[in-house]
């Protein structure tokens, strides 16, 4: 498996991929990240395929911040989330941090984080119940 960066040509199977997810990301969403100075999608391939990918900020204390994260609905259960972690957190300096904001209604998505070792800090977002995942990269997995 590879992982890239997004590109524009990229759009529709990114697309495909979220269309089955809970709140599906709609392309004028996506190409509204991308257009963020802060905005970033890393997508993990295998064989030209997405499997997966992850739509992050980079905040200005230099944090990075999960918006989105997900992988295929056939390929799940395989490891790639966990790979998808591991190489973000393989990418984080010592002093940086690794935010996910995921809805509290999210219960699978809850359980993979605290097996990846992530630690639950609480509502941020009382309209839409976000539960703020934290780690640093000194935890292994």
């Amino acid at each position: 498996m590879i992982y890239q960066y997004y590109q524009k040509r990229d759009l529709n199977s990114l697309h495909a991929l979220t269309r089955k997810e809970p709140i599906p990301w709609i392309k004028e969403n996506i190409e509204a990240h991308m257009m963020s100075p802060i905005g970033h999608i890393i997508l993990f391939k295998e064989y030209g395929q997405i499997l997966g990918y992850m739509a992050h900020w980079i905040l200005k204390n230099g944090d990075i911040q999960i918006k989105r994260f997900g992988v295929l609905e056939s390929r799940r259960g395989e490891g790639i989330g966990r790979f998808m972690f591991n190489v973000y957190r393989h990418r984080l300096t010592k002093k940086q941090k690794l935010i996910i904001h995921v809805p509290d209604s999210w219960l699978e998505v809850h359980k993979f984080l605290r097996h990846l070792g992530y630690r639950c800090n609480g509502i941020v977002d009382q309209r839409y119940r976000f539960i703020l995942w934290n780690v640093n990269n000194r935890i292994e997995v």
